[in-house]
């Protein structure tokens, strides 16, 4: 809906409603709503935020997504269609840069084993955490502090369950961290916050329960050092 900013916002006669939306479904994302709308961290690109189900008749199982926008000849936004879920974003302009480590590079145990994946971040991912020991553990060189860890993460369970994975640091305590029933292949985001010390750091994924992949993660500081 749009209006010219001279007339009475309050008066419905101001208001002219398109026939047909202006963001809609695409690229196996469905149903695109409640959209707000920020800058990148250096003002330069127009971002929009939206929540949207990642698989047909999924209902409210939803995630947000976010993505860039540009801007039509006549000062109207440009949404394009959802970004395809398996296609690399660039970094908002002006982010903090994070470091990505791909899973199959790690010390696997357990039965946790390597998968040709062509979806996968690097060709490949890890899969069959079937085992109670199921692992696998990277070597991490990070200066202290804490991070944000980000796991690209599948989980295709036929009934549609929740699957969980320990994650700890130098086998410390263990956070319990899960990963979405959405397909195969259909990749999301597995979330959480750790404390690295300076210098090397073993950060471990272990099988808590049900069935996931993990493609790769990445690393970002929650604070920039100070130079």
């Amino acid at each position: 809906m749009t209006a010219d900013a001279n007339r009475d916002l309050l008066d419905p006669a101001s208001w002219h409603k398109r026939e047909e939306p202006i963001f809609v479904s695409g690229n196996g994302l469905y149903g695109p709503g409640h959209h707000s709308f920020t800058t990148s961290p250096d003002g330069t690109e127009d971002w929009i935020v939206y929540h949207v189900a990642k698989y047909k008749d999924a209902g409210w199982n939803r995630e947000v997504r976010m993505q860039p926008f540009t801007w039509n000849a006549d000062n109207t936004p440009n949404f394009g269609v959802p970004a395809d879920p398996n296609l690399p974003l660039s970094l908002p302009s002006g982010e903090v840069s994070r470091v990505r480590y791909e899973a199959e590079k790690g010390q696997l145990g357990g039965g946790v084993t390597v998968l040709e994946n062509p979806e996968g971040s690097g060709g490949k991912s890890v899969g069959r955490f079937e085992q109670e020991d199921s692992y696998a553990e990277y070597s991490i060189q990070a200066s202290a502090g804490e991070y944000l860890l980000l796991a690209r993460t599948a989980n295709g369970s036929a009934a549609g369950e929740m699957a969980y994975f320990d994650l700890s640091v130098d086998m410390g305590t263990s956070v319990a961290t899960a990963v979405h029933p959405k397909g195969w292949n259909n990749w999301g985001v597995s979330t959480a916050k750790i404390q690295l010390k300076d210098g090397v750091n073993k950060l471990r994924f272990t099988k808590n329960r049900g069935e996931f992949e993990l493609d790769c993660f990445d690393l970002m500081p929650l604070k920039i050092p100070e130079s």
